[in-house]
């Protein structure tokens, strides 16, 4: 079975996108759970960060590889490659026999419920997992001292539809904190694969047997 890597929050961190293109090649499909710029790099140039994601996207698919992301807190005016290997927010893709793969944008008021019914009527007939990207964290996965305003929004989500993964990111330490990037509501997995300062954080996910590796 084909993997999946799984990772969130890279803010324009140039080393680790390029590692991700690199190596696009070991999996059928790579998920950013939000925050691909950082709003607070001024220094990089906000323009000049939206320029190299377009061109990194690009690059990403150009061999039929799949990329699947969400917009997080920091991804204001980012212009996505019209591309159909790209699935972003407000999307939901079957890709081949490995999973239906939906995007959520970052503002849970714009949730679409009728097209996340369609998802999850797809999941159904195609009998093949579901995965939900998110930048929003569960309020559970999120450190004691956090307070997510957003966390309604999820808690809501998980409880009315239960796809079978759901990964997000924004809340850096939470794996660290918790000492795994896994956690469990009813059915629902989810994954949070956290951030550090240098390197990448990801997961690679066998989303039919659900076994997984984290790379932290």
């Amino acid at each position: 079975m084909p993997l999946i890597r799984i990772t969130a929050d890279l803010h324009a961190h140039v080393p680790a996108m390029e590692m991700l293109l690199a190596e696009a090649g070991d999996y059928a499909l790579t998920l950013v759970a939000g925050d691909l710029m950082d709003m607070f790099a001024l220094e990089a140039g906000l323009q000049r960060q939206r320029e190299f994601i377009f061109d990194w996207m690009r690059d990403m698919v150009r061999n039929g590889h799949w990329l699947a992301w969400c917009d997080g807190n920091h991804d204001h005016g980012l212009r996505v490659p019209d591309d159909p290997h790209i699935i972003s927010p407000g999307q939901t893709q079957i890709i081949g026999n490995l999973a239906v793969v939906t995007s959520l944008p970052w503002e849970g008021a714009n949730w679409d419920r009728p097209s996340l019914k369609k998802a999850r009527q797809l999941r159904e007939t195609s009998a093949l997992p579901w995965i939900v990207l998110s930048h929003r964290p569960p309020p559970q996965t999120s450190p004691e001292s956090a307070n997510f305003e957003e966390d309604a929004h999820v808690e809501a989500f998980l409880s009315d539809y239960a796809p079978d993964f759901y990964c997000c990111g924004h809340a850096h330490e939470a794996p660290y904190r918790h000492g795994d990037c896994l956690w469990k509501q009813g059915h629902t997995k989810i994954i949070n694969p956290g951030r550090r300062e240098e390197g990448i954080n990801s997961v690679r996910l066998n989303p039919a047997s659900g076994a997984m590796v984290w790379d932290c």
